[in-house]
């Protein structure tokens, strides 16, 4: 199959059709080079090998190869009308088009380019590439394509009296280079990775090709351009991503080879400043106190003890310290503490730092802090500074090995530390256990599986009666073990326990607990066992049942005991209470005198003892109901903050006792609202009748994120420390009430009313200085 269009670019000399080997296709500059003959003569590749020689003696042939990729390159001797070119030959196969393409570049002096001034003027012109002629002292430039205009920095009308190649160079070596090629006679032609002051402000990277040619009397110099500025980059970029690899690897061995306590961080810090190129720096990681403060200890830091005799107090001072910061009111305290990288070039107007001065601390003209993160917390941190011309962000991927590195090795430290601990608490706990074992009146037992004894308490004998052989005991012990490990006292999937009655003694049956738990250690059981000896606990437990069956039978009587004589007092009293307010109607309509004043006090005092009766009784009944958990509530949504308002004056109190409304207007419940109301009213009416005269009572209305609720606060008697467990006791009153009414029904029945909507009470209180009952609830 013969190639079409099998060009790439445009800069080939030859390229040949490897089916048919033909030539399709021959470079402008070869023409002007080996004339037009030389197309005459050489039309098939075998044509033009014919024409070559290898340079090598021993050598019989060119080596190709027309089946590889990639570019060859090879040197040879190419045979013209009697003239002898040395030549190196870059070739390449393009396996698509099958054909093979050539660039020749001939090295002999002598030949190169012996063409006529026009002919060279028309090659340059004809080139893609960005092409200049100078004159042979490099002062004058003769010719210009179009391609080098656009990368011109200058307008060109002020280059129009010429330009010097010294102008291109950024680099003064690198033009030395290519005069010192001029000068010498050896090779005409010459090769160099150079950046040049063109197309870009800082300067771009060209690969520049020069060739010497004697187009007449005197020498040019031919100069061809190619951009290589992505090449070089990615070149850069490689052989710093090596050397940070190398360095960081260098970290990892010296940590991973060392013993026991040796310091990687030394090295660490010394690679990171010379990649990074800063002056100061330090590596240390965050340390946690019990009382959650965090501190900076440093793993390693520059020596900065030389500058000055406060320079050297100061490093010292840090050394007996232990390098550990714990004031972190600076910019390295920052990165820890809000947990970011600041980049700080100007650290004098940073607030972190303005208007502090540490005696004999270097001065930092600039700052990079770069935590090292674990999750979300910072557990180290690399902080450098003073670096020439301040750090960018490229410091900070360059550093990103480092913090991987460093990362990696604070926790491993940490988890040999941490190992460290914990062989020594496991020994400790060992020897714990191992006493325990000694001392213990339980028999504990460790076997493999359900088969074998690795170890057996010295209290064993304990269980069994004396003169038992041990292979009897451990029988014994197996049944036990085999009768626990069963789904019928199984507690979890790896625990079990049981209680069992046993005839292990002479003296009769007794009860024994199991406590066994099952550990894995790979594909091996092991059974640890407790065995304990509980009939002294069962007899106890017996009594217990027994007693809280009785409690129970006291408990119902004394319910239906209340219930019939509550319900008994009802009538009588309510005939009373009818007879008494009749009687009182009746002496209203006599005329007063001495005697009937009397009867008017006595019955007041019989009205009042009436209606403490019947409060008595109501509360009774309130109280066996809420007992009995039979009551059903009435919720209606209410705002707190206008119920409790209007229950206060409703009542005749709102002006008797302090409203402090902390919780806002729209707190919307749902409640019982005469269990409430009853409740609020219990605990205000407590609050006047104990609180004194010193201060009005306070009812305040508090709100928080999780709960609100109604505290009241008296400022009178209190209540005795020893009598606050009992004060949510039927009938209970405190023994320094001194003879002031009550029945000891309220606080029973607020506590009552309250855990019914799912609240909680509390009570503070202190002899003489007044009580506090907090209602709270969910919100």
């Amino acid at each position: 199959m013969k190639a079409q269009n099998p060009t790439v670019f445009e800069n080939e000399d030859l390229v040949f059709d490897l089916e048919t080997r033909k030539l399709l296709k021959i470079s402008d500059r070869l023409k002007l080079y080996l004339g037009e003959d030389f197309i005459k003569e050489v039309k098939y590749l075998d044509e033009f090998d014919k024409l070559t020689s290898p340079l090598a003696d021993d050598c019989a042939r060119i080596a190709r190869s027309y089946t590889q990729s990639g570019d060859q390159k090879t040197n040879y001797v190419l045979n013209w009308r009697g003239n002898e070119f040395i030549v190196n030959e870059l070739g390449w196969v393009d396996h698509n088009k099958n054909s093979f393409h050539l660039m020749i570049h001939f090295q002999d002096r002598k030949n190169i380019f012996e063409v006529s001034e026009d002919a060279l003027l028309e090659i340059v012109e004809k080139m893609k590439s960005p092409a200049i002629l100078f004159d042979q002292g490099l002062k004058r430039a003769i010719a210009v394509n179009s391609s080098i205009v656009p990368l011109l920095k200058k307008p060109v009308s002020e280059l129009a009296s010429g330009f010097f190649i010294r102008e291109f160079f950024v680099y003064e070596d690198q033009y030395e280079e290519v005069t010192s090629w001029v000068a010498e006679n050896k090779t005409s032609s010459f090769s160099i990775v150079t950046k040049l002051n063109l197309e870009k402000p800082e300067g771009v990277w060209y690969e520049m090709d020069l060739f010497k040619t004697c187009p007449g009397e005197e020498m040019l110099v031919l100069c061809i351009l190619k951009n290589i500025t992505k090449q070089k980059e990615t070149e850069d970029q490689l052989k710093r991503s090596n050397e940070l690899l190398s360095r960081v690897v260098e970290v990892q061995s010296h940590f991973l080879s060392q013993s026991e306590g040796a310091n990687p961080y030394d090295l660490l810090l010394s690679n990171i400043l010379r990649v990074i190129d800063a002056k100061l720096g330090f590596v240390g990681k965050v340390d946690l106190f019990t009382d959650g403060e965090k501190a900076l200890k440093i793993h390693a830091a520059t020596d900065f003890s030389q500058q000055g005799e406060a320079a050297s107090k100061l490093y010292h001072d840090h050394i007996k310290d232990n390098f550990l910061f714990r004031h972190l009111d600076n910019l390295f305290g920052a990165c820890i503490l809000e947990s970011k990288i600041i980049l700080e070039n100007n650290p004098k107007s940073n607030p972190h730092t303005k208007g502090k001065y540490i005696p004999g601390h270097p001065q930092i003209d600039n700052f990079l802090g770069v935590p090292i993160f674990k999750g979300n917390d910072v557990i180290g941190l690399i902080g450098l500074g003073n670096k020439e011309g301040g750090f960018t962000e490229d410091d900070i991927a360059d550093l990103k090995p480092f913090i991987t590195t460093y990362s990696v090795i604070i926790e491993a430290f940490k988890s040999e530390q941490d190992k460290i601990k914990f062989e020594k608490e496991s020994l400790v706990k060992a020897q714990i256990l191992a006493k325990i074992a000694d001392h213990s009146p339980d028999l504990i037992v460790v076997m493999n599986d359900i088969s074998d004894f690795e170890f057996i308490s010295p209290s064993t004998y304990q269980f069994f009666d004396g003169g038992i052989k041990e292979e009897e005991m451990q029988r014994k012990i197996r049944v036990l073990l085999k009768k626990t490990l069963s789904s019928e006292f199984r507690m979890s999937s790896v625990r079990y326990r049981s209680r069992l009655k046993l005839n292990i003694k002479s003296e009769g049956e007794c009860w024994v607990e199991s406590n066994v738990n099952i550990l894995y250690e790979g594909s091996k059981r092991k059974v640890i066992a407790v065995i304990r000896d509980v009939s002294s606990q069962m007899v106890f437990e017996q009594r217990l049942i027994e007693s809280l069956k009785k409690e129970k039978q006291f408990n119902s009587f004394v319910s239906d005991f209340m219930n019939i004589v509550s319900h008994e007092f009802k009538t009588p009293l309510a005939t009373i209470i009818s007879s008494l307010e009749l009687s009182k109607h009746y002496l209203d309509n006599v005329p007063e005198n001495a005697d009937i004043q009397k009867l008017k006090v006595h019955f007041g005092k019989i009205e009042r003892e009436l209606d403490n009766l019947h409060k008595l009784v109501i509360h009774s009944l309130d109280y066996e109901r809420f007992v009995n958990n039979s009551p059903v509530l009435k919720k209606d949504r209410v705002s707190v903050v206008y119920f409790v308002e209007e229950v206060l004056q409703r009542h005749g109190l709102l002006y008797q006792v302090e409203l402090i409304k902390d919780m806002p207007f729209d707190q919307i419940v749902e409640w019982d609202k005469f269990l409430i109301e009853t409740s609020i009213i219990n605990l205000v009416g407590n609050a006047l009748k104990y609180g004194g005269d010193i201060q009005k009572p306070i009812v305040r209305l508090f709100h928080k994120s999780n709960a609100f609720g109604i505290e009241v606060r008296d400022f009178g008697l209190g209540i005795l420390e020893e009598e606050l467990p009992y004060v949510f006791t039927p009938f209970f009153r405190g023994s320094n009430v001194n003879g002031i009414e009550g029945t000891g029904f309220g606080l029973v029945a607020v506590k009552n009313f309250v855990q019914l909507h799912g609240g909680t009470v509390k009570i503070d209180s202190k002899p003489n200085k007044g009580t506090s009952v907090r209602l709270s609830f969910r919100q």
